[in-house]
């Protein structure tokens, strides 16, 4: 069941009857990072695309707020957060 409130990245979905529970609601987002899903594409391309825009994302107020793409990646290898490349 879709929610009305939606914007162009991201929509609140909801699924009843989960785990004992009447609703969950989650995020479903939407990639925002499209070239990585490039089926023709090698992993390394991917790789180096995604390393890239974690580099770039680096600024005083960004990383001051710990919101760069490097702490991203490194919080999410801390806590045990696998991915698959698109």
């Amino acid at each position: 069941m879709k929610l009305d409130f939606y914007d162009r990245y991201n929509e609140i979905e909801l699924l009843g009857d989960m785990y004992g529970l009447s609703a969950t609601y989650y995020t479903a987002l939407k990639p925002n990072f499209t070239e990585i899903l490039d089926a023709s594409r090698l992993q390394e391309e991917k790789a180096d695309l995604l390393a890239r825009a974690a580099i770039a994302s680096v600024t005083q107020e960004t990383y001051e707020k710990g919101l760069d793409g490097i702490q991203y990646l490194s919080d999410n290898f801390d806590a045990g957060v696998i991915t698959e490349l698109a």
